[in-house]
C-alpha cells in the first residue's frame, strides 16, 4: 500500500484543495471524514488503515465537501464556511 507522503494542501481563497497520490487502491474503500476544522482520510490495507489528518485555520462547510479520484490521485475540495457580518446598532 502506498499513500503519497507528498500530499498537498492549497488555500484557494473560497476553499481548500487537498490532493494526494493513492496508488493501487479501490476508491470505494477510501473513508473520508470531515468536521469543522479537520479532514481525515483513511485507506484500508492488508495490515489496517493508513490515515492522514489535515487541520485547517478556517472552518469548513461540511455539506459542500467533494472528492474525486483520477489516475491514482485523490482530490478533495473543502469549501470554507462563510463568515457572518453583524450590523452595529
Amino acid at each position: 500500500m502506498r499513500v503519497g507522503h507528498g500530499a498537498s494542501v492549497i488555500d484557494r481563497g473560497a476553499d481548500y484543495a487537498v490532493q494526494m497520490a493513492v496508488i493501487g487502491h479501490d476508491p470505494n474503500a477510501v473513508e473520508i471524514e470531515v468536521s469543522e476544522r479537520r479532514l481525515v482520510v483513511r485507506i484500508p490495507g492488508p495490515t489496517g488503515f493508513a490515515e492522514r489528518t489535515f487541520d485547517f485555520a478556517q472552518p469548513i462547510e461540511c455539506d459542500g465537501v467533494s472528492a474525486r479520484w483520477r489516475d491514482g490521485a485523490l482530490l478533495i475540495v473543502l469549501p470554507k464556511k462563510p463568515g457572518r457580518r453583524v450590523a452595529v446598532e
